[in-house]
């Protein structure tokens, strides 16, 4: 959401998400995000995340999606 951009919650949330994870002895987390969102793909390779592969139509809908991962 545009009001809370810069706002620290999406690293918040991410941190969260990533204590979790480890918590849970998972090695990695993956997400997906949209390959014209340069704004969010900025954020997840600042905290870390590697883009792995580029998926045509990923949810059916014509847009690009990337797959981002990052090592625990």
């Amino acid at each position: 959401m545009p009001g809370h951009q810069n706002s620290g919650y999406g690293k918040q949330m991410m941190d969260f998400a990533e204590r979790r994870a480890e918590e849970l002895g998972l090695r990695k987390v993956t997400l997906v995000t949209n390959t014209k969102n340069t704004r969010a793909i900025g954020f997840y390779e600042s905290i870390g995340y590697k883009i792995i592969k580029e998926m045509a139509n990923y949810f059916g809908d014509g847009e690009n999606r990337y797959l981002l991962e990052k090592e625990m």
